[in-house]
């Protein structure tokens, strides 16, 4: 019997995309200058059918967003303050508010609205899609009436593309690309876009339906002019123009033509505005005022502005991707006034999160107005000073560990050399002093030093695990008491990891190295037993037999998979206890950053060793526990490329038991483990992955507590709200922990299990997504 899920949840089933469509420009919305689309068509359309598709990158949350209404009424689409996507039409004949939220700025999201009230069943008359997957969690849900007539969308009236029409209110900010509109139909996402076979991330296709009179293609490629006939042109070859409102294409910091897309390609000579994909912002996820007076960090104008709080500290912001290797080059140009000839200031920073004490940290290294440099809390003389519109420019050199500036092209010389990443581009400011970012989606003030590229995913390099899902998924199935197989992973799994959602049971661990009858429980200490629940490993997933364990009829289970590969992201190491102090040999050529091991022969707790954690402290994977000194665990010594060390601890190396360590490894794009600090806030830190994450693994470890999981199978949308927890039975919770974005993911939850205030915690991160290809979500 196959079991009733279909494909990984969350995950679109079009088909596989081709990859030769290209979008050559986005169009920048300044919600500050007030830029929006207008037309009023010339005849009415249909006002029962229709279909309205755009890439979108937010840059604002919190905000009234729109990106369509109508001028009579209150037709629109948008996004509500709370970030929610709506639907409304009429007076509120329909109203659909989902019930997941969207705030990543981080990279370009698809969103389709079809609508069809003809539809005989209620749900399917207004469909709203997000990177070709349906939104069916609504928190407001009133569909049209059947044959319901239109009100005002599609109406021989004005109209408007990000703003909301009757007024010149509630502008969007961020940046749209591709944008569609089908009169007289109701589409699919699949008219528009496909799943990637290569990556598996969802990728724009060039639409070769009709558009219906009033239908309209706009590619903002001709940035010419603003007029309707160039940058607003319609290009389905019905001529049905949009006029552009409050934009520019003139060169420097208002240019609102820019290559930021959602395709990458191209070639990068250095001089900024050619290559296109995906461009690394400002974050403002990731910035921080200064503790002393609760100053905010303002982001405007596509998240390319910094506006510093009106302080006496300097606040920070932190850019959207981070750096590990190659060359990289960005600018900065102050545009509000020097203030006591340091701020704003620019550079680099090597912490994860930034810090309430502005440049005064270590990992910061930074160019000061007055031509200082600072490096972490040491400032000293470095090259000339700069002033307003002086633009200022960052070349890093990730591989060497090095960082030139420039002003006006004149290079300063080097401000620091020898470091050592992850990098990321960082700003500096206060009292009002602002400055505006360029990572290359529009032509540089000067041309890059040669070598030097724009911070763009065309020109990230192809990680090595590109598709994610071909080593690590999620499987969320329904038992049935019998024989059950779970398939469609497209992998034979080495690890699977069963909880039951529905109710308290022990999770159950299984491997290809004891064989998938020999179970171990993550949430106990007790040793490996025969437990036929799982019965074999396939090669598209697993088969199970039986009520027990992992199978319990009319049950929900979620399954976590992980194959090892070519990539060494994942050893299994069985080896014998001998009491002594040892190494183990491994073959993941590269040293683990997290290791779990188990005493298979007696019932001893699990340990686990965390690179942010070293070599002196371990935890236990089946207990609440915090760190705890020994060293009698890893003998002081941390993992290497070959070997793992044990010393003489029972848990670790008992003489004559048998012993099993699941070893993982960071891999760019697919893993990553590492730390953060809580703030007890729902506006939490944000930790940054390098992908969008599939599955979350933390743990507070500098007090007690318990091990939340999440995974975006049990959640497809933010927020997350559903945790289990690997070292207890119980069923899964709903707390809400994280918003999963398409770099990392953002703490939003105060409890202590993931935020506490001042609290650390670990983390273990698997990929949906490398960012190169991730979508926001």
């Amino acid at each position: 019997m196959t079991s009733p899920w279909m494909i990984p949840a969350g995950r679109s089933s079009a088909a596989a995309a081709p990859t030769a469509y290209q979008i050559a420009r986005s169009l920048r919305f300044r919600a500050a200058a007030g830029g929006y689309l207008s037309r009023t068509f010339g005849v009415a359309g249909s006002n029962q059918k229709l279909t309205y598709s755009t890439w979108v990158k937010r840059s604002g949350f919190g905000v009234m967003d729109f990106l369509s209404s109508a001028i009579a009424s209150l037709d629109s689409f948008r996004f509500t303050v709370n970030d929610q996507i709506q639907v409304y039409l009429g007076n509120g004949d329909a109203n659909l508010t989902s019930a997941s939220v969207y705030r990543d700025p981080g990279a370009f999201m698809h969103v389709v609205l079809a609508i069809d009230t003809t539809q005989p069943t209620p749900a399917n008359r207004v469909r709203v899609y997000v990177n070709g997957v349906e939104i069916t969690a609504w928190g407001t849900n009133t569909p049209p009436a059947p044959n319901y007539p239109i009100k005002d969308f599609n109406k021989a009236q004005a109209h408007s593309i990000g703003r909301y029409a009757p007024a010149v209110l509630d502008q969007f900010d961020g940046y749209f690309a591709d944008t569609y509109f089908i009169d007289g139909q109701q589409l699919t996402p699949g008219a528009f876009g496909a799943v990637d076979a290569t990556t598996g991330a969802w990728v724009p296709v060039a639409y070769t339906g009709t558009y219906g009179a009033n239908g309209f293609h706009l590619d903002f490629a001709d940035n010419s002019n603003v007029t309707a006939a160039t940058l607003g042109k319609d290009t389905s070859g019905n001529g049905n123009n949009w006029t552009p409102n409050s934009f520019s294409v003139t060169a420097g910091v208002t240019n609102d033509s820019l290559v930021d897309t959602p395709t990458n390609y191209g070639t990068d000579t250095g001089a900024g505005g050619e290559v296109r994909g995906n461009y690394t912002t400002l974050n403002p996820l990731a910035n921080e005022p200064n503790v002393a007076n609760a100053g905010s960090v303002a982001l405007s104008e596509g998240n390319l502005k910094v506006t510093f709080p009106n302080s006496v500290w300097a606040a920070e912001v932190h850019a959207t991707q981070w750096i590990r290797s190659g060359k990289w080059y960005w600018e900065m140009t102050p545009v509000t006034g020097i203030v006591s000839a340091e701020y704003p200031n620019g550079g680099i920073s090597t912490n994860a999160i930034p810090s309430p004490n502005g440049y005064n940290i270590a990992g910061a290294y930074l160019y000061r107005p007055s031509g200082n440099k600072s490096v972490g809390a040491t400032g000293s003389a470095y090259g000339a000073a700069f002033t307003t519109n002086d633009v200022i420019g960052f070349a890093l050199d990730a591989d060497a560990g090095s960082l030139t500036c420039y002003k006006n092209g004149a290079s300063q010389g080097v401000l620091a050399s020898g470091l050592t990443g992850p990098y990321v581009p960082d700003l500096n400011g206060y009292n009002g002093a602002a400055a505006v970012f360029n990572a290359g989606q529009r032509p540089f003030g000067f041309a890059a030093p040669a070598g030097y590229k724009a911070l763009c995913t065309a020109n990230f390099p192809d990680p090595a695990i590109k598709k994610p899902s071909q080593y690590f998924d999620v499987a969320l199935y329904v038992g049935n008491g019998g024989a059950n197989a779970v398939t469609g992973m497209g992998f034979q799994p080495d690890i699977d990891w069963i909880k039951r959602r529905s109710g308290s049971e022990n999770h159950n661990l299984t491997d290809s190295v004891r064989g998938p009858t020999i179970t171990l429980y993550p949430n106990l200490p007790n040793a490996a037993v025969a437990d036929t629940a799982v019965t074999a490993f396939t090669a598209d997933g697993f088969t199970l037999n039986g009520g027990g364990n992992g199978n319990v009829n009319g049950q929900t289970f979620a399954a976590w998979l992980w194959k090892k590969g070519v990539v060494p992201g994942l050893d299994i190491v069985a080896y014998a206890g001998t009491g002594v102090a040892r190494t183990v040999a491994h073959a993941l050529g590269v040293p683990p950053s997290l290791m779990l091991i188990k005493d298979r022969s007696s019932a001893v707790n699990w340990a686990v060793y965390h690179k942010s954690l070293g070599n002196t402290l371990f935890m236990e994977l089946n207990t609440s526990a915090g760190q705890t000194v020994n060293a009698g665990y890893w003998n002081n010594t941390d993992p290497t490329s070959s070997v793992f060390s044990v010393g003489a601890s029972s848990p670790v190396n008992a003489n004559g038991d048998n012993f099993i360590a699941y070893l993982f490894a960071e891999v760019p794009g697919f893993s990553k483990f590492g730390a953060y600090v809580g703030n007890a806030s729902t506006d939490g830190p944000f930790v940054w992955c390098g992908f969008r994450p599939r599955w979350i693994m933390a743990k507070r470890f500098d007090v007690a507590n318990d091990w939340p999981v999440v995974d975006v199978a049990r959640d497809p949308y933010n927020q997350q709200t559903h945790e289990i927890y690997a070292d207890l039975p119980q069923a899964e919770t709903s707390s809400g922990t994280f918003d999963i974005l398409s770099n990392g993911f953002k703490a939003r939850n105060a409890q202590a299990f993931c935020n506490a205030g001042g609290g650390s915690y670990i983390f273990a991160a698997f990929a949906e997504n490398p960012f190169k290809y991730a979508r926001a979500r």
